[in-house]
């Protein structure tokens, strides 16, 4: 089934509204996929600003304690041998902290249980308060591998069995931070860090996802095991942490997408990281985002598929309508070839062209065929182009442009247009009108027609008569005028060049008129081999020619084209034996560059002539 023009547009219709709409898809995924992030993030991050105000505030409770524990136990241990510690375990009940320590520089320690010794696994703990000297939160893994988290204080001095202890600190299982500040806003599908500016974990205040529940480095950990995650904005996160700035961040683990929002907690350089499943915080929205999708999708399928119910429908009526057609076109074309025969009897020569398909047949009522009588447009014209010169109004043109497709659709909008041209065969008298008449159209284009060919010698022979020198069978003067006129109102660049035979005279006096005239016919002959066929050759009168070269040319070129003239008419002439040899004088002008009249460019160019005969005789003398 051959697929029509109109089924073609609606298939380049349809696949351009597919692109729309998967473009359409693509930039509401986009967009969608940057709102749900953004809003998601904005949420996350609000859930853990509470957090952090939350840390700060449990942060801050227990240095307030050890400060006054401090106070307390100066008092009264510095007074006593004995350690009493019924408050603090009240205070430990009361508190749920771990254990409640005295320490020193050397890491010994003193526990409210009365454990007592060097505190090997919390030394970097204690020594960090000594570096510092000021309040400090830290973290450890205890002998039992459970990480502590434990706030120290320093103090003056409390002396205990004898051993002087510059420290306290209360520790507490890093699960029971977890759930005294965690937020169970996100149930079990959220992580809280407390990290340095490093990244490195302090501690933990949230149940586990996926994660592991020993990260030393959470930003270590995220660049080795995370996917799916944009590298120039992690290295935004990096820096952003170790600033103290806030953000936030999207990537997956584990086949799952999670949201990751960091903000300053406001002691140190440490910051509070939040973790949440991307679907934790925008489930609903995701719902919408790929029901809208969806949506989209199956109003796209009812539309193809009223698209494809249509076209079926069309190709059914087109194919009942090509039925319809073949029938018809059948009967046209009996009519056409009967017409065509017709034809052929009464012109020399036609060919029925294919614009369409670049083809034609050729057709010839005379003897002799032109053409092959099949073959390529193309190739046709261009052979017609080579063969023939045109001699109409639009000489200035070749006749493959008359020929070019361009130029047919233009001149030719309906069966009733057709246009028509004269042109010669080169180098010889044969002088041709062609016709260009539309022979078929579908769908109201021109994809055949007919270019006719008819003889026109005896109209020009009768032309060539009126403007033939009947001696040298040049163009005469009366031709010559009209060239001139009509090269200057269209307005043809061109240069005209006066020719005067140099001592012709005598050979007529010498040796009679007809040695003469055979000279003058000789001259003109030479005059035509050296010139262009586009150009003319004529003489004036008497011992006096002329030649209108076609075309912008310099003075330079113009004075080379004389030179030659002047050495083809100068050679002798073998005239019944006897070597005769004249000279020539030559004058020219240039249109439009030397004058814009056609008077003013005969005086300028027969003064020229004339300055040189002048010159001629005086070299003679």
């Amino acid at each position: 089934m051959i697929i029509k023009k109109k089924n073609i547009r609606t298939i380049v219709i349809t696949c351009a509204l597919l692109g729309i709409i998967i473009f359409s898809i693509h930039s509401y995924n986009v967009y969608m996929s940057r709102q749900i992030y953004n809003e998601g993030t904005s949420n996350v991050k609000a859930s853990y600003s509470q957090v952090n105000q939350t840390f700060n505030m449990f942060a801050q409770r227990n240095w307030n304690v050890l400060s006054d524990w401090n106070v307390y136990l100066t008092k009264i241990l510095n007074n006593d041998s004995g350690l009493q510690w019924n408050d603090f375990v009240r205070e430990k009940e009361k508190w749920h902290y771990s254990d409640f320590y005295l320490f020193n520089e050397k890491n010994q320690f003193i526990t409210i249980e009365g454990r007592s010794g060097v505190a090997d696994n919390a030394k970097d703990a204690f020594n960090e308060l000594f570096k510092a000297n000021e309040p400090v939160i830290s973290s450890y893994i205890s002998t039992k591998g459970v990480r502590k988290v434990l706030f120290a204080y320093p103090s003056d001095g409390i002396t205990v069995d004898g051993i002087s202890y510059t420290g306290l600190a209360v520790s507490y299982d890093n699960t029971d931070v977890e759930r005294m500040l965690g937020d169970k806003a996100y149930k079990d599908q959220s992580d809280c860090y407390i990290v340095d500016s490093a990244g490195n974990v302090i501690l933990s205040i949230e149940p586990k996802t996926e994660i592991d529940d020993m990260v030393d480095n959470l930003i270590n950990f995220i660049g080795d095991n995370a996917t799916d995650y944009d590298t120039h904005d992690f290295c935004d996160v990096k820096t952003n942490i170790a600033d103290g700035s806030d953000g936030c961040f999207a990537f997956s683990y584990n086949k799952k997408d999670y949201y990751m929002t960091y903000q300053p907690t406001g002691i140190k350089d440490w910051s509070i990281v939040g973790i949440v499943e991307a679907k934790a915080v925008s489930s609903f929205m995701f719902q919408v985002q790929y029901s809208t999708i969806l949506l989209i999708g199956i109003m796209f399928i009812c539309v193809i598929l009223l698209i494809f119910m249509y076209v079926m429908k069309n190709t059914r009526l087109k194919l009942q309508k090509e039925k319809l057609t073949v029938m018809a076109v059948s009967h046209e074309k009996e009519i056409s070839d009967m017409l065509l025969n017709s034809l052929a009897r009464i012109v020399d020569r036609y060919a029925l062209c294919d614009i369409e398909n670049d083809t034609y047949e050729y057709h010839e009522r005379l003897a002799r065929k032109l053409y092959p009588e099949r073959g390529s447009y193309s190739d046709l014209v261009e052979s017609i182009s080579n063969r023939y010169t045109l001699i109409s109004e639009d000489e200035n043109k070749k006749i493959s442009e008359l020929l070019s497709l361009e130029n047919i659709y233009s001149k030719i909008k309906n069966e009733h247009d057709y246009f028509k041209f004269e042109c010669a065969e080169n180098n010889s008298k044969l002088f041709l009108s062609m016709t260009v008449i539309p022979a078929r159209w579908e769908d109201g284009r021109l994809t055949q027609y007919l270019l006719v060919s008819q003889n026109i010698g005896e109209k020009h022979k009768m032309a060539d008569l009126a403007n033939t020198d009947v001696l040298t069978e040049l163009y005469n003067k009366r031709y010559f005028d009209t060239i001139m006129n009509m090269r200057v109102q269209r307005g043809k660049a061109f240069a005209m060049i006066f020719m005067d035979l140099d001592f012709f005279k005598p050979v007529n006096d010498i040796y009679g008129h007809p040695v003469g005239d055979e000279v003058l016919c000789n001259v003109g002959k030479r005059i035509i081999n050296s010139i262009r066929t586009a150009d003319y050759a004529f003489r004036i009168g008497g011992d006096e020619f002329a030649c209108i070269i076609d075309g912008n040319a310099d003075e330079k070129n113009c004075l080379e084209g004389i030179e030659r003239l002047q050495r083809v008419i100068c050679n002798p002439y073998n005239i019944h034996g006897r070597k005769i040899k004249i000279g020539v004088s030559c004058g020219y002008a240039l249109y439009p560059s030397d004058a814009d009249k056609v008077e003013s460019l005969l005086k300028i160019a027969d003064s020229r002539m004339y300055a040189e005969k002048e010159k001629h005789h005086a070299d003679r003398r």
